[in-house]
């Protein structure tokens, strides 16, 4: 049995081991007398570590991608596809019926209707001038939230797209061709791609209108009670729309959000006034995101037994097996004061312009919870897992305390086997954990008193295209070690 005594007792949350080395044997001197010092003994294990294929990621997404690529590293074709909705506030509100010019026989229309793909910064390996093809089509429902879906899902298997709704195709490239310089160089410019929606527009009831931005516009004059949040409008108005590439290669961008706008004519002290509403897609509302990827390709690079892999999106992982059983052997009466561990990165090679960005933040977590921590959108508890920052100067991601992991996971086989024999076989997991690349979703507070400090909100897989290698660790002689500090009194 693992006494509990591994974590308590010694008040260890006080104690701070940043390393192992020869000034730690003499720990009990300072912090104890002579007649109850405490015993402090250091001690390295090897980790285990191999590269794991991930076919596919939770698609929900605050951190929207759009593209398709040629992944330098494998050859392979990366297609990123997403879906969206739009968000409407409480306070949303259109003018008087009557004060709108844009009518005719005597309803509301648009004069011109678009949807707007708001562009991020393009990636290192896109070509800003390459021409490309994309196909937006209505969602034929909202996308059920009670439903998790992951990165390789099927819209139209799913019965997602709606047959004979709106549905349009739109060449473009990154680069704006269409705005001018004058218009690039204002403040409020934003880099997009605007698709015209202007066509007629025929809803699910049968109703044909003059465009899109009619439909909307008359459902708000006969159902206002449609707008009076972003759950009423999608359920009732507009459910989304499917963003997808259809030809082209060699563009690839993040959509910090979408947009629609409804361009109509209204009168205000006998002056006509062209205005417009714009609806946004927001992370306030449902977005998600479909990959396709080679993943005979992706199991290739998993093959390689000199390195392991930390790959996105949805690609590779690092599967690491902590050595809990030789930990414990001989320290079941000690105190586990601190276990550290680090991934040191291998550089690349070659430095070009298409090489890929390092994942930045990766999550250390238990193999089998994964699917749960995301889907139940929890953050790293810091006892069955942990967030770490990529180090440049170090070249690696640090876990400097995963003491708490190491006792629990100890305590679990402890518990499984008093009541199952054949527990450790039934749980081959049990002391696997996996590396993987996140998004963190950070806010940043300032106070005058305690200056800036960011706290984060949200954990995601890294749905942007990242890779590198890290040093392998075997079961004799691994590079990777888990440095572990234990400590007990002298009179136990």
């Amino acid at each position: 049995m693992i006494r509990k005594g591994l974590l308590s007792g010694l008040a260890v949350a006080t104690m701070a081991f940043s390393a192992c080395n020869n000034d730690d044997l003499n720990i009990g001197s300072s912090l104890t007398s002579e007649t109850d010092k405490l015993e402090v003994t250091t001690a390295n294990f090897n980790v285990i570590t191999r590269t794991a294929t991930v076919d596919s990621v939770i698609a929900r997404t605050s951190d929207c991608y759009f593209g398709r690529v040629i992944d330098p590293e494998t050859g392979a074709y990366i297609t990123t596809d997403f879906m969206s909705q739009f968000h409407i506030l409480e306070t949303f509100s259109l003018p008087q019926k009557d004060s709108i010019v844009s009518k005719e026989n005597g309803q509301v229309v648009a004069d011109s209707c678009e949807l707007i793909i708001y562009l991020g910064d393009a990636s290192a390996f896109c070509d800003s001038l390459a021409a490309m093809k994309m196909k937006v089509t209505e969602l034929s429902s909202p996308i059920d939230e009670n439903q998790e879906f992951y990165s390789n899902y099927d819209p139209v298997r799913l019965g997602y797209l709606r047959q004979g709704g709106l549905q349009k195709s739109k060449m473009f490239t990154w680069a704006d061709m269409y705005s001018t310089a004058t218009e690039k160089s204002e403040d409020t410019y934003y880099n997009h791609i605007t698709i015209p929606v202007n066509e007629p527009y025929t809803d699910k009831n049968g109703t044909t209108y003059k465009n899109y931005g009619t439909y909307v516009l008359q459902q708000y004059y006969l159902h206002p009670e449609y707008y009076r949040n972003s759950d009423a409008f999608i359920r009732n108005v507009c459910p989304g729309f499917f963003y997808e590439i259809i030809d082209g290669l060699g563009f690839h961008s993040q959509i910090p959000y979408t947009g629609m706008q409804i361009h109509y004519r209204a009168v205000s002290e006998d002056s006509i006034y062209n205005t417009q509403v714009t609806l946004a897609g927001t992370p306030e509302v449902l977005q998600t995101i479909r990959i396709t990827n080679e993943q005979d390709k992706l199991r290739q690079l998993a093959e390689d037994n000199t390195c392991t892999y930390l790959k996105s999106p949805a690609g590779l992982f690092t599967e690491v097996t902590l050595p809990i059983d030789e930990m414990m052997q001989n320290h079941t009466s000690d105190s586990l004061l601190t276990a550290s561990v680090s991934f040191l990165r291998i550089n690349n090679e070659v430095h070009e312009k298409s090489t890929l960005s390092v994942p930045q933040n990766v999550l250390l977590i238990c193999k089998d919870s994964v699917n749960n921590f995301f889907a139940d959108k929890s953050l790293a508890d810091n006892v069955t897992s942990f967030t770490s920052t990529y180090s440049s100067k170090e070249n690696l991601y640090s876990f400097s305390n995963i003491s708490a992991l190491i006792t629990h996971l100890a305590q679990l086989k402890a518990d499984g086997l008093k009541n199952d024999i054949n527990w450790e076989k039934n749980h081959p997991n049990w002391n696997k954990m996996m590396l993987i690349p996140i998004h963190l979703d950070q806010v940043t507070t300032t106070s005058a008193y305690y200056g800036s400090t960011t706290t984060t909100i949200g954990i995601e897989h890294n749905l942007s295209i990242t890779s590198t290698r890290l040093v392998a660790g075997t079961a004799t002689e691994s590079p990777i070690q888990l440095k572990v500090v234990y400590g007990k009194y002298k009179n136990q």
